[in-house]
């Protein structure tokens, strides 16, 4: 579960729901929506106010390294052997 104001994310067990461990954006972020990859080792998730994309290695908690986006990224998609997408969200003026 991304925490997005908090700059971490909090990993829960399957079975009750409880936080288990909770891996940190070092020096604050704002991990938002994403998604594992197929392989399951990383950990894919926007940054929803830092214009970046934080990816974590799922086996150790640690941020291996941030993609910087256009700004507003709201979510990530993954496909195997293909680039990752990232959605944006741009307010548009009232007609």
């Amino acid at each position: 579960m991304s925490n997005r104001d908090e700059g971490s994310v909090s990993v829960l067990d399957g079975a009750t729901l409880q936080v288990t461990s909770r891996w940190l954006v070092p020096g604050g972020g704002s991990p938002d929506m994403g998604g594992v990859t197929a392989d399951r080792r990383e950990l894919w998730l926007s940054g929803r106010y830092s214009s970046k994309v934080y990816v974590f290695d799922t086996t150790t908690g640690q941020l291996t390294h941030t993609i910087g986006v256009a700004a507003g990224p709201r979510a990530t998609g993954l496909a195997p052997a293909r680039p990752v997408l990232v959605g944006t969200h741009r307010k548009h003026a009232d007609p």
